[in-house]
């Protein structure tokens, strides 16, 4: 912060600021003086956003037990993934937290591949997608601060991806002594990306697995039914889900390939009897316009899935929220 700003020969108070945030309605318990410049014969006054206020802190770690609603009542699943910050859409992501606010769900699953990392990637660096480890932490911290704000009372789990994972990997490549270091009497390690993006003050849990994080990471929204951010790509949407499904043997949604899809497979079982179960792909948050560095004309669909569970444990069929000329279709 930097400051006092001279104003006609005096600092600029707080109240000074607050007057003129409340001008522009916006709130100042919201916004603090981040820095000044003076600028034909004025002063450009620009303020930072604070997110969050910290929250009731949660230990990262293993995922959650499944806990199931109250009979004759559902909870709520709205789950996201595949931001790839700072290359979200940003209209999409506002409209998603109107709809959070609106919808007020139990829980707020992110399917992994949140933040980007682009210059830490092993593939060669693309001057046109090109972001900066911190800004792209800055960003993911106010995009889930965001999803917080919108849901005071939400569980919000994130399950790493790919791209998370290329933090770790980076790590182990060029710094391996440094690879899981903590502060002495915390268990969690200093650049990781739960340290990194404060998930404790925003009470968001970290999903890993006794065998790694991604691809092994998953999380059970009921007995029947597992998100995880994903491993197998197929050509066509639809394809990566039934490929997933076939390969855990029960119904899951998962993200990584950037298509939308809703699929049934029937497993008949030797009494005579079948079940169903489904496959989603979960969709894309990120800007489909460029195909982030990598894709041309990409077959991607900006959206993601509600999905709701009943006290039995089975689930209500997902239904899918699309983006579409700029407006949230449910």
């Amino acid at each position: 912060m930097i400051g006092p700003i001279p104003a006609d020969g005096q600092p600029l108070s707080d109240a000074d600021c607050a007057a003129i945030l409340r001008d522009y309605d916006l709130a100042p318990d919201d916004w603090r003086l981040d820095r000044f410049q003076f600028k034909g014969g004025g002063i450009v006054l620009n303020f930072r956003r604070i997110w969050f206020r910290s929250a009731t802190p949660r230990r990262a770690g293993k995922p959650p037990m499944v806990t199931l609603p109250p009979k004759g009542e559902t909870h709520v699943n709205v789950v996201f993934g595949d931001y790839q910050i700072p290359f979200h859409d940003v209209a999409l992501h506002r409209h998603s937290c109107a709809y959070v606010r609106e919808r007020q769900p139990n829980r707020i699953v992110l399917l992994g591949d949140i933040i980007d990392f682009p210059s830490i990637s092993r593939f060669a660096r693309n001057p046109y997608h090109h972001a900066e480890v911190q800004k792209s932490l800055d960003v993911a911290y106010g995009v889930i601060a965001d999803l917080r704000d919108a849901a005071p009372s939400a569980e919000i789990v994130f399950l790493p991806g790919n791209h998370e994972e290329r933090l770790q990997r980076y790590i182990i490549q060029n710094a391996s002594e440094l690879h899981g270091v903590h502060r002495v009497g915390e268990i969690t390690p200093v650049l990781s990306i739960q340290h990194l993006l404060r998930l404790d003050d925003l009470a968001v849990t970290w999903v890993s697995d006794d065998f790694g994080e991604w691809p092994q990471s998953r999380l059970l929204l009921s007995p029947y039914f597992a998100a995880t951010h994903g491993w197998i790509v197929r050509r066509g949407a639809g394809n990566s889900a039934r490929a997933t499904l076939e390969k855990m043997g029960h119904a899951v949604i998962m993200g990584h390939v950037h298509t939308g899809a809703i699929i049934w497979r029937t497993i008949h079982e030797p009494n005579g009897k079948h079940t169903m179960h489904c496959g989603v792909e979960n969709g894309t948050m990120c800007q489909i316009r460029g195909g982030q560095g990598f894709a041309s004309y990409p077959d991607w669909a900006n959206l993601f899935h509600e999905i709701e569970v009943k006290s039995d444990g089975t689930y209500i069929p997902p239904r899918q929220i699309t983006w579409l000329n700029g407006r949230l279709f449910c």
